[in-house]
């Protein structure tokens, strides 16, 4: 046993000189490269270093927090339970004081400012271009694209997910997205009522529409509705359906953020979460409550409906996401003063605030009583409070220095994207229990290999698909979708491998967006 632990721990050292090097190799050519900050620099469109950036920061947060796989037999077991025991023989506090450096560096680097800047501007040409597509100058004879928004099965998070793809298609197809004021298939609601208008000029359509799964940017009909049917939304797998970013703007959008997909999706959803006069002013008063000058991270612990008996999605206990937010405010003090512990905690589960208060008294919490007994009967049960209440906890939890939720919930998704929206790179502010970011209506990735390996056939310029659909995304995240590894499809020999992360490169999907033509030609 002695030797096998000695075995272990010099791997790990091993890993970890690997990541020194690496760190400083990067530093060192980096800052030589730009050895100080610019204000007045102008966009460097050859900043190639930028990927290479979000890279070493994603591995090593999959070195870090990875999930192994479903082990197969025993011998496999047998290893996982090593490596879990891992964290007894090496300080935590190392692994720590690794990623506080690295997110330093990240503040030193040169660019801190430029991509806060660069995903700024983006931003703002990104919503005056949805704000022209939703109110031309003739309403009348625009041409229009109608989604109906009564999706069985589908909740809050859900609907909005679905939504923002309805507003991806109108921007692709240059039409007018129209939601008809109907309610939910489970409630006398609808979600649109809370927040601003689509449009203030251009809110409904004449004449009939035609009824189609999908709609064409070529397609000269003046109205198309989408057959209320995600899943055959979803199969359509359109030449601008998500992950499609706009290729006059994939570079540019790729250097701010190592998760473009998300921050073009964020996009979309910061359009539709704009809040009405009411909202807003209940925001306004939330905030108030809440001094953000001072650190605080945020919970979203998702039970209810959700995990129940059967369920595929599984329920973690409180202490599991107080662990992380406890490291996160050590990495805090490592490079600033000691501070007090403030937490915002959304939730669906009474018992959850009642155990949070009891465990951890010497933690300030910012918890709303209200918010969650409306919510914690069930999406079946929703009332205007309900929803007022969940607009409410994806705003504020987004505002927060650090969220820890699961994935797996579209809530905590909206989250994350409404951060893209608003620091432009938020993968270092967010920490998911269990599977990595996904999209309800994305119909897969695809990557290409940046080592070769003979093993599994695998040689560069090889294409691998990863079905990213609601049953590999989600259903079984913990073998093919997790957060370290993949399972693909090699294009070329058709054969399935699951291949870790570190070993593979996006390639992104880029679509034609016209209406970008005049703003980048």
């Amino acid at each position: 046993l002695d030797s096998i632990m000695k075995q272990i721990i010099t791997k790990y050292n091993v890993f970890i000189l690997i990541f020194i090097l690496s760190i400083i190799l990067y530093y060192m050519l980096y800052l030589d490269k730009y050895p100080q900050e610019n204000e007045n620099n102008e966009r460097d469109e050859d900043k190639q270093d930028e990927y290479q950036k979000f890279k070493i920061f994603r591995d090593v947060k999959d070195f870090f927090v990875g999930q192994e796989l479903v082990p197969e037999d025993a011998f496999v077991r047998s290893k996982q339970r090593l490596f879990k025991n891992i964290d007894k023989l090496v300080d935590k506090e190392l692994r720590l004081i690794m990623q506080s450096d690295l997110e330093q560096m990240e503040k030193v680097d040169g660019f801190s400012k430029w991509r806060i800047q660069e995903s700024t501007e983006l931003s703002g040409q990104i919503q005056s271009a949805l704000n022209r597509l939703q109110n031309p100058k003739d309403c009348k004879s625009a041409k229009k694209l109608v989604c109906h928004m009564t999706f069985s099965g589908c909740g809050f998070g859900c609907h909005l997910t679905h939504t923002t793809y309805c507003l991806n298609a109108a921007l692709a197809t240059r039409r007018v997205l129209i939601i008809p004021d109907e309610p939910w298939y489970y409630t006398n609601h609808s979600v649109i009522n809370f927040l601003s208008p689509l449009s203030s000029s251009c809110l409904e359509f004449e004449g009939p529409a035609i009824s189609s799964n999908q709609v064409s940017p070529d397609d000269n009909a003046t109205v198309v509705a989408y057959i209320p049917d995600f899943e055959q939304m979803m199969a359509n797998n359109n030449s601008y359906s998500p992950p499609a970013l706009p290729g006059a703007l994939a570079k540019r959008i790729s250097k701010i953020t190592g998760d473009p997909d998300a921050w073009w999706v964020g996009q979309m959803l910061a359009y539709l979460m704009r809040p009405n006069a009411k909202q807003q002013k209940r925001l306004d008063d939330a905030k108030k409550r809440i001094n953000f000058s001072l650190p605080v991270v945020g919970i979203h612990i998702r039970r209810g409906d959700k995990v129940v008996a059967g369920s595929d999605v599984m329920a973690y206990e409180l202490g599991e996401y107080m662990e992380q937010v406890e490291l996160w405010f050590k990495k805090f003090e490592m490079k600033n003063p000691q501070t007090k512990r403030r937490i915002y905690l959304a939730t669906d589960d009474p018992q959850v605030l009642a155990e949070v208060h009891e465990k951890y008294p010497q933690y300030e919490v910012f918890d709303n009583p209200g918010i969650t007994d409306t919510v914690a009967k069930g999406r079946l049960e929703d009332t205007d409070e309900s929803f007022e209440g969940l607009i409410q906890d994806v705003h504020m939890l987004s505002l927060t220095d650090y969220v820890v939720c699961t994935y797996s919930s579209n809530v905590c998704c909206l989250v994350y994207e409404m951060m893209l929206f608003r620091i432009g790179d938020a993968g270092g502010k967010i920490h998911s229990l269990d599977i990595q970011w996904w999209f309800l209506d994305r119909f897969s990735m695809l990557f290409e290999p940046i080592v070769e390996d003979l093993s599994m056939n695998l040689k560069y310029g090889d294409e691998l698909v990863v079905d990213t659909r609601f049953l590999e995304a989600v259903i079984k995240p913990s073998y093919s979708f997790n957060q370290t590894s993949v399972e693909t499809q090699n294009i070329r020999t058709q054969e399935i491998h699951v291949i870790p992360l570190y070993k593979l490169r996006r390639i992104h999907k880029l679509f034609n967006f016209t209406i970008f033509d005049d703003i980048f030609p």
